[in-house]
C-alpha cells in the first residue's frame, strides 16, 4: 500500500487487483483489474507515475505495468525476466529496481529509462529476494528468505554488500527512514 498524499492511495493484496482510494481509505475502487494478473507490489515515485509488478496467473511469467496518469490507465513495459517479480521500488519517475528469484538464483534489475530497458545487478548472495527499499538513488536495501537476508548498496546498485544480520530468519519486507534507521519484518519473531 502506498499513499501519494493524505487522501489518495493505492494497494495490492492477495495477488489480485490494484485498488485506489481518493478519500483516505474510506472507499477503494479498482485502478487496474486484469483477471490473469496477480499483483505483488506497487510503487509511486510521484503522484502521476507508478509501477506495479507481479505475474500472469496462467503462464506464471513476470509482468511490469506503468501508469503516467495517477492510476487511471496502465500499460505494460518490457520485462527482463520470465519469473515472478516480488517487489518494485523507484527513486525517480524513470529510475528504479525490480527484485525476485528464479528456481536457481536471485535477480535485481535496474532501469534508468522508465522500464524501457533493464540492467542486471549482481546480488550480494543467494537469499531468495522478497523486497527492496531505497532512501535515495544510491542507498537501497533488499531482504530475503534464506541465507544472509539483508544486503545494501551505496552506489546505486553497482555493488551490493551483505549486512550483519540474524541468520536463519525469513524476511518479507524492508523499510528505511534514512541511511541509519530501518526496519525489516519476517518470520521466527524477527521484527526490526
Amino acid at each position: 500500500m502506498q499513499f501519494i498524499n493524505p487522501t489518495d492511495g493505492f494497494a495490492v493484496g492477495g495477488g489480485a487487483d490494484v485498488t485506489k482510494t481518493i478519500n483516505g481509505g474510506l472507499v477503494w475502487t479498482p485502478s487496474f483489474d486484469d483477471v490473469n494478473f496477480a499483483a505483488m507490489s506497487l510503487n509511486f515515485p510521484s503522484p502521476l507515475v507508478g509501477y506495479v509488478v507481479g505475474f500472469d496467473l496462467t503462464t506464471l511469467l513476470g509482468l511490469v505495468y506503468k501508469t503516467i496518469n495517477g492510476g487511471n490507465t496502465w500499460a505494460s513495459v518490457p520485462n527482463p525476466v520470465l519469473d515472478i517479480i516480488n517487489d518494485v521500488f523507484f527513486t525517480a519517475n524513470d529510475t528504479g529496481y525490480i527484485v525476485g528469484y528464479t528456481s536457481t538464483a536471485d535477480f535485481i534489475y535496474k532501469t534508468v529509462d522508465g522500464g524501457a530497458s533493464w540492467l542486471p545487478q549482481i546480488p550480494a548472495g543467494n537469499s531468495v529476494i522478497n523486497a527492496i527499499h531505497c532512501v535515495s538513488p544510491n542507498n537501497c536495501w533488499y531482504v530475503g528468505m534464506s541465507g544472509t537476508q539483508i544486503a545494501r548498496t551505496i552506489n546505486g546498485g553497482n555493488t551490493w554488500t551483505l549486512c550483519n544480520n540474524s541468520p536463519g530468519n525469513a524476511l518479507y519486507d524492508v523499510f528505511f527512514a534514512n541511511n541509519a534507521i530501518g526496519f525489516a519484518v519476517g518470520g521466527n519473531g524477527f521484527g526490526s
